[in-house]
């Protein structure tokens, strides 16, 4: 095992940090030098992305939050840019000119037509959730709004349609029943409109609050909103009201005049006057007011239902009381934006939301001569838009386009956070073409530091990390392609590792704590295990305690809450506001990430390894089954017979675990399913498998073994049936394909 991974962790850092032989001589770079010479003849670092097949394996992993499920499947999505990419360099003979001058980027065809995949739905579900910091343990936990559906199937985005077009304060429904959170993400990412997703969380979110113990009321009150209001402000606005005092979009202790050292550059816009009255910030407790919980706010733990239910959805994403509410008990005269008044809530925060959302997509953001913005809504907007932009590009990229003041560090960063956030305004706030736009820059899919592309090692504005120009060589001003390298996010490792195995995700995966329905169905209405059921038949309530108390019981064996919890916790997903997680495994996170992938050992059923032994015949070799691990895994097949540092080959350590020469029977290994979790083990503890950022390395061929289901005909049978991005129709014909514009 030892020697196993010492020759892949070996390997992989020779991909991930080797030598820039063959590079150009370095830039005369230097704290006011942000981007290469446009005219040098060398390459720059636009210039600098890897190939088709490195784009296919990096986009899969960050639209999909897995890695490609075979070589086969990369290969189909490899020619589809090819021919995309062929048919906007075909020729009309008759014209002279391109036959299909407005052929779509091929990226973009491969990125929304992967988007089009199921996965996409659970990948960015939870993205989205983390985004908007939904607790996912203890009192605040939303697991009864987020966890659960209460409509059988995804639609058409027909849902989300109704929530965009309508506001929450009607409490009208769309005619086809109650609904939560989680059938209102899946419409809108079908949609593919994410805004009704961040105006229906505003009403989740004070309907969990803190329970600020035993404390006066209004004491109570404004704890609450402080709670509610801080996490508004990072998830939502992106901004601090205590550091407002120092970095603004006004001004800020960092400004310089001189670019060279300056070290604030915001968006255009003076986006807390607009907001607050005030770049510099205001009250907490004042621009907080429309977090109000008390009296508005039904005690949904308690049964109370509240008058309405925003846009009919269940009660279990709670209850409101619109009417009747007195002034402020804390006789608090609130602001926030167009917002004022004694009788402020997230109703009325919400409908502000709403108007900002629907003036960016008619006009973008209007800005006047001396930069202020008179449409306080669309002010709101703007930056509700641009958090969802930073949100996507951190996962994707590892890094943030900002800093801990919520300002970009760098005239590079700024621009391209305003440009992505413009077109994603643009594109009425499609997620899919956000995703597409981050994996068509130039930051994304790098030539690795050995392809020796650019002016130098260091040619990149500094983006990845921006705190380099105080390094005291000034030719490492900038930032280099390793500098990109990455760890995954916790949750998309967890997530990539289960799809890569194909093992049945853990019962409390997405909320890692016992439901929050067990408690209300049988602590405070004390019902029977027939009771609830009977609720459940009738009237789709106590369904999920049915479940976790009565039907389907936590097993001796079974991953409990509190192991899920612990093994969450130990590998920096994200839980609650307290938890926030992190993002790469240090050595305790190691122990935890091994203790249950190292060996490989599936929780039960039938996984990857058991479909892949199971064609093992009487003719199949070791290095067959090697193979194909490796291909779902890390998307390599090459076995390297180089001696790495510890003296010893990769094929070698792969012989000596299974005991076995490669090209010898694989029926002939002692115990051929324990040596292949073995080895399937150190892969997934791999940096191959734990990392991403750099260009991949070639596949190679498809390997023998692989499953059907993968192979060449049945995944582009797949894109077929759910079609091209673009309307594009493709064909498909054995191993090849063809695309044609409509």
């Amino acid at each position: 095992m030892s020697a196993t991974r010492s020759i892949t962790l070996a390997l992989a850092m020779a991909v991930l940090l080797g030598g820039c032989g063959g590079c150009g001589d370095d830039p005369a770079a230097g704290p006011d030098a942000m981007l290469p010479d446009p005219d040098a003849a060398v390459p720059t670092f636009s210039d600098c992305s890897a190939d088709d097949e490195s784009f296919v394996r990096n986009a899969y992993l960050s639209v999909l939050g897995q890695r490609p499920r075979s070589q086969a499947e990369v290969n189909v999505y490899v020619d589809i840019m090819k021919q995309v990419r062929a048919m906007a360099d075909a020729t009309d003979p008759d014209a002279g000119a391109s036959a299909h001058a407005d052929a779509p980027d091929p990226r973009a065809v491969v990125v929304e037509t992967m988007a089009r995949n199921p996965a996409f739905l659970d990948r960015w579900s939870n993205v989205m959730m983390d985004a908007l910091r939904v607790p996912r343990i203890e009192d605040q936990s939303a697991d009864s709004c987020y966890g659960f559906g209460k409509r059988s199937t995804v639609d058409d985005g027909s849902l989300a349609r109704f929530v965009r077009d309508n506001p929450g304060s009607a409490g009208t429904d769309d005619g086809n029943g109650r609904f939560t959170m989680f059938d209102l993400l899946r419409s809108a990412l079908v949609l593919d409109d994410v805004s009704p997703i961040y105006r229906a969380h505003l009403y989740v979110l004070v309907s969990r609050p803190i329970p600020a113990a035993n404390v006066p009321p209004v004491q109570a009150e404004l704890a609450r909103r402080e709670d509610f209001g801080l996490v508004f402000d990072s998830a939502y606005l992106g901004r601090d009201i205590v550091c407002l005092g120092c970095h603004n979009s006004e001004d800020a202790i960092t400004y310089h005049p001189d670019p060279a050292l300056n070290r604030h550059w915001q968006v255009p816009g003076l986006f807390e006057k607009s907001i607050y009255g005030d770049s510099y910030g205001i009250d907490p407790d004042v621009a907080h007011a429309p977090f109000r919980y008390d009296e508005f706010v039904a005690d949904i733990f308690n049964g109370e239902d509240g008058q309405i239910q925003p846009w009919g959805w269940d009660s279990d994403c709670g209850g409101f009381n619109p009417s009747g509410l007195s002034a402020d008990p804390a006789g608090i005269e609130g602001l926030f934006g167009s917002l004022s008044g004694q009788r402020l809530t997230v109703m009325e925060l919400e409908a502000a939301l709403d108007r900002g959302f629907k003036s960016l997509a008619a006009n973008g953001l209007v800005r006047g001569a001396d930069n202020e913005i008179a449409d306080k809504d669309a002010a709101f907007a703007y930056l509700v838009s641009k958090s969802i932009v930073l949100a996507v590009w951190t996962e994707i990229m590892g890094s943030s386009l900002v800093i801990a003041n919520y300002f970009p560090r760098n005239e590079a960063s700024r621009d391209l956070l305003q440009t992505l956030t413009d077109n994603f305004i643009t594109n009425k706030f499609s997620l899919r073409k956000l995703i597409a736009d981050i994996t068509m820059s130039s930051y994304y899919n790098r030539k690795g530091p050995n392809a020796g592309c650019g002016t130098g090692p260091y040619n990149m504005p500094a983006v990845f990390d921006p705190w380099v120009i105080t390094d005291p060589d000034p030719d490492r001003h900038l930032n280099g392609p390793g500098d990109g390298a990455t760890a995954l996010s916790g949750r998309t490792l967890m997530q990539s590792a289960y799809n890569a195995l194909e093992w049945e995700k853990p019962r409390f995966q997405t909320f890692p704590e016992q439901p929050n329905e067990v408690f209300v169905c049988q602590d405070v209405f004390n019902l029977s295990c027939s009771q609830m059921n009977s609720f459940c038949q009738s009237q789709g309530s106590c369904c999920v305690a049915y479940d976790y108390v009565c039907a389907n019981p936590i097993e001796p064996g079974d991953i409990t809450p509190r192991d899920e919890r612990n093994f969450q916790r130990g590998i920096g997903v994200f839980l609650k506001n307290g938890e926030r997680g992190f993002r790469g495994l240090d050595f305790q996170a190691r122990l935890v990430w091994e203790n249950r992938f190292g060996a490989c050992n599936k929780p039960s059923g039938t996984d990857y390894i058991d479909t892949i032994l199971g064609s093992v015949t009487a003719a199949t070799t070791l290095r067959e089954v090697v193979e194909v691990v490796k291909d779902k895994l890390i998307g390599q097949t090459a076995i390297s017979t180089t001696a790495g540092d510890s003296g010893t080959s990769e094929a070698a350590a792969i012989e000596a675990m299974f005991g076995v020469t490669l090209d010898s029977p694989a029926n002939g290994v002692s115990d051929l399913e324990a040596s292949t979790r073995l080895f399937c083990g150190a892969l997934l503890s791999s940096p191959q498998f734990l990392m991403t950022g750099l260009e991949t390395v070639p596949g190679g061929d498809v390997p023998s073994l692989t499953p059907t289901d993968y192979q060449y005909s049945n995944i582009c049978s797949g894109v077929s049936t759910a079609g091209l991005s673009h309307d594009l129709s493709i064909s498909c014909s054995g191993d090849t394909l063809s695309v044609t514009a409509p």
